[in-house]
């Protein structure tokens, strides 16, 4: 069974694939795993929700990635286009990243 880990940028992006896309994609054996991004960690609590950095994101990633290192594990992101023109570099780095990444844990 493929496992697909989701890192959305907020509250509603998460709410989406927990209401609809986990129900959808298990009809394909697919299994859904979603956490909003984290933006800030204190020795109390861990504050998560919105794409404010691009550093952000790629934490969260890469830190998932070393987690689950499995063959059926696939990896994505769910951000919407709020701030699109100002991240679009970014993420394009981001993506870059996630391909090289998965390809380094198959050698």
């Amino acid at each position: 069974m493929i496992r697909l880990h989701i890192i959305a940028e907020g509250q509603t992006e998460e709410e989406f694939v927990n209401t609809i896309l986990t129900e959808h994609l298990g009809y394909f054996n697919i299994s859904t795993d979603v956490h909003r991004i984290t933006t800030k960690r204190t020795r109390t609590a861990v504050h998560r929700g919105g794409l404010v950095s691009y550093q952000k994101a790629k934490k969260d990633i890469i830190l998932w990635l070393k987690q689950d290192k499995h063959p059926e594990a696939r990896f994505t992101t769910m951000c919407d286009l709020y701030a699109l023109p100002n991240l679009l570099n970014e993420l394009f780095k981001l993506f870059l990243v996630m391909r090289v990444q998965k390809c380094l844990l198959h050698l």
